[in-house]
């Protein structure tokens, strides 16, 4: 013994190479013996249930063709009679309802064990109370019938046990090739996740150099003699805009020299020529679309009035020196200026809305806002996709663990999975 186990040697593990792709057929073809065996036992089970099946039927039709005995007493005999119609009915919608699968597979079997056992057991739930009455009336002349239903639970409880001690085996085996599909489907999505990264790269590259492309264009456009232009508009703008208040306030000056007599005098008369100093303490800026030549037309009558009504001597001196001014021209020249810097207005405003370069100003800096939003949008779909290829990364490298180990086990040699 010494002798032969110095020269004895451990049986060397061959190691096989699978592809992905063909682990389900490489399994099957390494188990093919036992699965084939195992159908082939299932088959047997099968076929003794089919026996006890029809053991159960021909018992049952002796059944059926039994009377209860007539010198049972009425009261019992009257249940009998009942509690067996309650049983050849279940019995009936049992064997009409059982039905053994052609197929022999593990799972089909294992459905099929399932279902037997539950048909069996809803039976006899059924029948349990009605039997144990028709015990009473007819003894032993039931036994045929409970023995063959029972011989039909061995067959199935048989048939149990087989699926039991194969279970391990045949669930490695489906596991095995649940993960190779697994892997395939789940590199098939990495491949895809890969290719979305690229893809939304080289359009956040395209989106980053548009954005940088279209900062350029601005900073150009600031620099062209056409938004020099613009801007030169827009400043001109601004001082007409000025000179105008300066020239209302200059106006509004000179109104005011006639203020305080305006308030102070008690006629205001019928006459429509004197309506003026109305709608002048209302606004002295009224002046403006009056004009001043009402104003003029009343100054003799407001001199007079302002004389002969007791005021200071301050109102009245304010409203000789504003009446010498309008007299001179200053209120009129004011009047004009204020007109000419309104047309002048009115004009280079509408140059300025109908312009073309503020509606291309508008149009890139609205284009160039947009960007880091699209931008922000992309880089954050990025950091998800790059989440999940680290995901599917990791659970293909545990199924690959996994698979590999079910293969040693299955095929006894060290199997390694090419991809």
């Amino acid at each position: 013994m010494l002798f032969k186990s110095l020269f004895s040697r451990k049986k060397e593990v061959e190691t096989v190479k699978v592809r992905i792709e063909e682990v389900e057929t490489f399994v099957k073809k390494e188990n093919e013996y036992f699965l084939n065996e195992l159908e082939d036992k299932i088959r047997e089970k099968y076929k003794d249930i089919e026996e006890k099946l029809g053991e159960f039927e021909s018992s049952f039709e002796t059944f059926e063709n039994l009377k209860v005995p007539e010198e049972t007493f009425e009261r019992l005999k009257k249940s009998a009679e009942t509690a067996k119609k309650i049983v050849e009915s279940n019995i009936e919608k049992f064997i009409d309802s059982f039905s053994i699968p052609e197929e022999a597979t593990f799972t089909q079997a294992k459905k099929f064990r399932q279902a037997a056992s539950e048909k069996i057991a809803d039976l006899g739930n059924k029948v349990g109370r009605s039997l144990g009455i028709l015990r009473m009336a007819m003894g032993d002349e039931l036994k045929p019938l409970t023995r063959s239903v029972g011989n039909l639970e061995k067959s199935v409880i048989e048939l149990h046990k087989l699926l039991k001690e194969n279970e391990n085996k045949v669930n490695d085996i489906e596991e095995a090739i649940s993960l190779g599909k697994s892997i395939v489907s789940k590199k098939k999505k990495l491949q895809d996740v890969i290719k979305r990264i690229q893809d939304k790269e080289e359009l956040l590259g395209s989106k980053e150099s548009a954005m940088k492309k279209l900062k350029k264009d601005i900073e150009d456009f600031e620099k062209s003699k056409d938004l020099l232009l613009f801007k030169e508009m827009e400043r001109k703008m601004k001082d007409l805009e000025l000179k105008k208040r300066e020239t209302e306030n200059k106006i509004v000056q000179e109104i005011s020299y006639f203020e305080k007599a305006f308030k102070k005098i008690g006629y205001y008369g019928t006459s429509k020529d004197l309506a003026i100093i109305k709608i002048l303490l209302d606004s002295p800026l009224n002046i403006i679309p009056e004009g001043s030549e009402k104003l003029k037309k009343i100054l003799p009558v407001v001199i007079k009035q302002t004389q002969n009504l007791n005021l200071p001597d301050k109102i009245k001196k304010k409203v000789l020196k504003g009446a010498e001014r309008i007299n001179s021209g200053i209120l009129d020249n004011l009047l004009e200026e204020h007109k000419r810097l309104t047309s002048e207005i009115e004009n280079l405003s509408k140059k300025i809305k109908t312009s073309s370069v503020i509606k291309k100003k508008k149009s890139l800096e609205d284009e160039y806002k947009k960007f880091p939003e699209e931008i922000s949008s992309i880089r954050k779909s990025i950091e998800e996709l790059k989440d999940e290829k680290e995901y599917l990364l990791d659970e293909i490298e545990f199924e690959r663990g996994s698979l590999k180990n079910k293969l040693d086990k299955l095929s006894g040699e060290n199997v390694i999975v090419i991809e």
